[in-house]
């Protein structure tokens, strides 16, 4: 029997206080295939996330998997990040080092 389930990834803003920053995030292949391959493992996703300024945001990526009942080596496949924009930044010019970190990626199950 073939199942599919859902894997829950949490990517969070914490201590934001540059602006509003949008996220553009997708799956990439690594050993798993993704859909629509006929051994496909993953359905691949990709889209775009805004966190609002100041504070902590979180939001969901979530990924369908396969689940073929077959007992097979691990497989893997990758949520990346690609492009980070600050959307309305509060000023203009640098950013402050201290204000580098815009972008903290947890994973949840």
């Amino acid at each position: 029997m073939i199942d599919w389930f859902q894997v829950d990834f949490d990517i969070v803003r914490y201590d934001g206080s540059s602006g509003d920053v949008r996220v553009h995030y997708t799956t990439t292949p690594g050993t798993a295939r993704p859909a629509p391959d006929p051994q496909a493992l993953y359905v691949p996703v990709s889209g775009w996330l805004v966190f609002s300024d100041g504070g902590l945001g979180q939001q969901t990526v979530s990924v369908m998997l396969l689940d073929n009942g077959l007992l097979e080596r691990p497989r893997e496949f990758f949520l990346n990040v690609t492009y980070l924009e600050l959307i309305e930044p509060r000023y203009t010019g640098l950013l402050p080092a201290c204000n580098s970190q815009l972008l903290y990626l947890i994973i949840s199950t």
